[in-house]
């Protein structure tokens, strides 16, 4: 049974009631999540161009710093909502079904609204071919749902 009082429970506190499955997902997921966000954080080019294969552009001044300025920052952001996870699992367990539904919303919007709304043609890219953020994003959101639905089942 799903008990989705869990998504806001009546008090945050260490007593996480899902299934163990779900916790340790979700702390693999915070590791790779956190690991993305520096590296868009701390990479020269914020990992556009070197990971993600967007070509860079001409210009005078160089958009490209534009560009990898913006990268930095969505890095940064990601890292703030890592620390949050990071506190979650070290103090407030019970707030891991919200948590991960903010996860699977984030990735579900990546997924259905910005291909169409802001998406980038291939020839953006430097080989033609979409990055994995984008063509892997089924997948990672399917595993999300699944983890969402554990941390809302109750663990026996």
């Amino acid at each position: 049974m799903f008990y989705l009082k869990s998504l806001l429970p009546e008090k945050a506190d260490n007593n996480y009631q899902g299934h163990v499955i779900a916790f340790y997902s979700f702390i693999l997921l915070t590791v790779f999540m956190t690991i993305r966000s520096l590296i868009h954080m701390f990479l020269d080019d914020s990992g556009i161009g070197l990971i993600a294969g967007i070509i860079s552009f001409d210009g005078n001044p160089d958009p490209d710093n534009v560009i990898y300025l913006f990268g930095s920052l969505w890095g940064f952001q990601q890292g703030i909502f890592c620390f949050l996870c990071i506190i979650v699992l070290l103090k407030y367990r019970s707030l891991i079904p919200l948590m991960s539904g903010l996860f699977l919303f984030e990735w579900t919007v990546r997924l259905i609204i910005y291909p169409e709304w802001r998406g980038l043609g291939t020839e953006y890219y430097a080989d033609s071919a979409m990055t994995t953020g984008i063509s892997g994003a089924q997948f990672v959101t399917a595993a999300l749902l699944a983890m969402f639905l554990f941390t809302l089942k109750r663990s026996k």
